[in-house]
């Protein structure tokens, strides 16, 4: 029996996500920090530049692209790093826009992984805020990963509504892998 195979899929890499918009200013991404690169030692040849450029994974052209490799390439479905906090998800484009856009989605299914992690700013961490060095309190924290009950209620709701019921939403014996 083949096993089934996930890419793990961090959605960052699209500009103007409105938390992100708030606290690095628009059009940012993480792309930022791959083009902030700075060799660190000789033959450290950075920035790097992607080799598909700096693309925009809210796009559905650049999802089916991804789609398009991860299939031809063995991957049966991306699983999608999903956050949702106490007002709302964050970091949903590539999945909401990108992916559910994508003419052949149907060649790569997903499913998502509730990340509840508290989101810190660490983008990039500076020297000073690392927790252990020069007296550093570590980085600060912009959305605490608990939930209220209702907010948690509002998520489980989004969860089943628009995303288990999907027929692309990976499953394992019927039930939605999450």
């Amino acid at each position: 029996m083949k096993p089934t195979v996930l890419c793990y899929y961090f959605p960052n890499y699209h500009p103007d996500d409105p938390r992100n918009a708030r606290v690095h200013g628009p059009g940012w991404s993480e792309w930022e920090l791959v083009k902030a690169a700075r060799p660190r030692f000789e033959g450290h040849d950075q920035p790097r530049v992607p080799a598909w450029g700096y693309t925009d994974e809210s796009d559905p052209a650049v999802m089916a692209r991804k789609i398009a490799l991860a299939a031809d390439h063995g991957i049966d479905a991306f699983l999608f790093d999903w956050y949702w906090y106490e007002d709302g998800p964050f970091l949903e484009r590539a999945l909401e826009q990108g992916y559910l856009s994508a003419v052949n989605r149907d060649r790569v299914r997903f499913c998502c992984m509730w990340a509840n992690h508290d989101w810190q700013l660490i983008h990039p961490i500076r020297r000073d805020e690392a927790p252990g060095l020069a007296g550093g309190a570590g980085p600060r924290r912009l959305y605490p990963g608990r939930l209220t009950p209702t907010a948690f209620a509002a998520m489980i709701d989004r969860l089943v509504g628009r995303y288990f019921i999907d027929p692309s939403y990976l499953t394992v014996e019927g039930r939605p892998y999450f």
